[in-house]
């Protein structure tokens, strides 16, 4: 990703109050973070097809949309979202954008 690319998502979600998954989750698997040498990174803050999908940053407020992010793979459930709709960052993204009806729920589909 070059830096305006990634200046650009910054700038999409600078002064958002709502979170990305890792940072809701708190695991440390984003680029830098505490855990990514030790358990890899998860491809979920680099998944650009989504950037800006429910305001979020990568895949970050879509994450059940990404194979092989960090919680399905520490559920054994890589091909599946059964796991995801029991999560609270996915209910509490639901919620957030419940009225708005902007959901990604298909990896055939992108926000725009």
């Amino acid at each position: 990703m070059n830096k305006i690319t990634y200046r650009r998502a910054r700038e999409k979600t600078a002064g958002s109050d709502k979170l990305n998954c890792w940072e809701f989750m708190n695991c440390g698997r984003e680029k830098g973070g505490v855990m990514a040498e030790i358990l890899g990174e998860c491809p979920v803050p680099t998944s650009f097809q989504f950037d800006g999908c429910n305001n979020g940053k990568g895949a970050g407020r879509v994450c059940w949309m990404i194979p092989n992010s960090g919680c399905r793979v520490k559920s054994g459930k890589c091909n599946s979202t059964h796991k995801c709709h029991e999560c609270e960052f996915y209910r509490r993204v639901l919620f957030d954008r419940e009225d708005a009806m902007e959901h990604c729920y298909s990896l055939a589909k992108t926000c725009q």
